[in-house]
């Protein structure tokens, strides 16, 4: 039978006093051959982490193959094991094919999944970087957009969700990467010059949806010099470099 767990987007199925088996919706960040036919995954639930095999997965009959590609969101059933889970059944919710088939779209959400896994952990909710990833990737998925703009918007959302949000409404040409605000004379060395167009850019990304994205027109200048500000700031809080990121760039 199904047993519904507070506060928990898992199922587990029972099975008298033991919980090994459950069922959840996750998106795969990044997978990896092991062995002859099977692959380890890491996944994003909204309660976390995932680290799970699928074995047999790579033979061509598999039942679980096309399913467990990166990108994909999908219904699953796992069994827990101490430290890797198993996964026993798979089902696609959404394959986000498109960004599998074109290059550009691909780094982007490549990059963007490498850093989901910077920044989640097992064990812990993850349901407003989920949701976060889930909306990315579905833009990625169906719009024409595919610049470094959506890797950019992404990324400020995610710097929002961890406690980093910027406080924009203060008054100077400065932002202060140290404080996440803008200031006339910050420290300079924690200083980033900032002009009206970046200024405005950093606001609209802030509190706008994915959907307005599309309607942004900008200067390859501007979106230079806001990839460089970005890049500073989530070096500074997040203390993590994202490889992937440079053929974004």
């Amino acid at each position: 039978m199904f047993c519904f767990c507070p506060r928990s987007n898992i199922q587990y199925l029972t099975s008298g006093f033991t919980m090994s088996i459950y069922k959840t919706d996750a998106i795969i960040l990044r997978t990896i051959k092991y062995g002859e036919a099977d692959k380890i995954l890491t996944m994003l639930s909204p309660d976390g982490q995932i680290q799970a095999i699928a074995k047999g997965s790579r033979r061509v009959k598999s039942r679980l193959g096309g399913r467990l590609e990166p990108f994909c969101y999908v219904n699953l059933v796992l069994y827990k094991g101490k430290n890797l889970h198993t996964i026993t059944q798979a089902s696609l919710i959404k394959p986000h094919k498109n960004i599998r088939e074109d290059y550009s779209k691909y780094v982007i959400a490549f990059a963007a999944t490498e850093l989901v896994g910077k920044v989640t952990f097992a064990g812990q909710k993850e349901e407003a970087i989920f949701g976060l990833l889930k909306a990315m990737l579905n833009y990625l998925d169906s719009q024409i957009r595919k610049d470094e703009l959506v890797l950019l918007y992404f990324e400020w959302q995610i710097l929002k969700a961890l406690g980093f949000q910027p406080h924009l409404d203060t008054k100077g040409r400065w932002f202060n990467l140290e404080e996440g605000r803008l200031e006339e004379n910050p420290p300079q060395d924690s200083a980033f010059e900032m002009d009206p167009l970046t200024i405005s850019l950093l606001k609209s990304i802030i509190i706008e949806g994915f959907d307005k994205l599309n309607e942004l027109k900008l200067e390859k200048s501007t979106l230079k010099r806001f990839s460089i500000l970005t890049k500073q700031y989530m070096d500074l809080k997040l203390q993590t470099k994202i490889k992937s990121r440079s053929f974004v760039d």
